[in-house]
């Protein structure tokens, strides 16, 4: 009878097991649905890092540009046109979803056909000739990337060259 009583004890019962199963399944699925839901963000957060890398490379080019350029003027706050230290006529504009160059008439897009832009202005100060000031020119633009998440970004430069 001992014996009988002894194996009995050993084992799990059916509703056991269950139980068991069930709450292991439940903390596999919370588990995964939380895998996934961070691999989704981390990539988003890849997608727009990528994005600023690009615009960075964009407004530093533009800024090194604009440090040693003169004659500046823009027809309207979505151009800018000056004249570089080579002395050829340059322009920078939003054409599409991307940053123009424009040199001598030879037109090529800066930024990388996966950044989205929707927004670039250009804001003038001291352009005028007499005003003692060097031209000071901001830049405003905007980058829509995964998810329709917006930067806004703002950058301000001066040229070198001031026009006494």
């Amino acid at each position: 009878m001992n014996i009988m009583n002894k194996k009995r004890a050993t084992g799990f019962t059916l509703i056991e097991l269950l139980i068991s199963t069930s709450l292991f399944i439940i903390l596999i699925s919370l588990a995964s649905g939380t895998f996934v839901n961070m691999l989704r963000i981390q990539r988003v957060s890849m997608s727009l890092s990528r994005s600023m890398n690009d615009i960075s490379f964009v407004l530093e080019q533009m800024s090194r540009e604009i440090r040693v350029g003169f004659g500046f003027g823009a027809s309207t706050e979505n151009v800018l046109r000056f004249t570089n230290s080579e002395g050829n006529s340059v322009s920078y504009k939003l054409v599409g979803d991307g940053i123009e160059r424009c040199e001598s008439g030879n037109c090529k897009i800066l930024t990388a056909p996966d950044v989205k832009m929707d927004r670039l202005k250009f804001d003038l100060q001291g352009q005028n000739a007499g005003d003692s000031e060097a031209p000071r020119i901001t830049i405003r633009l905007s980058v829509v990337g995964e998810k329709d998440i917006r930067i806004n970004l703002q950058a301000t430069t001066s040229s070198r060259i001031t026009d006494t």
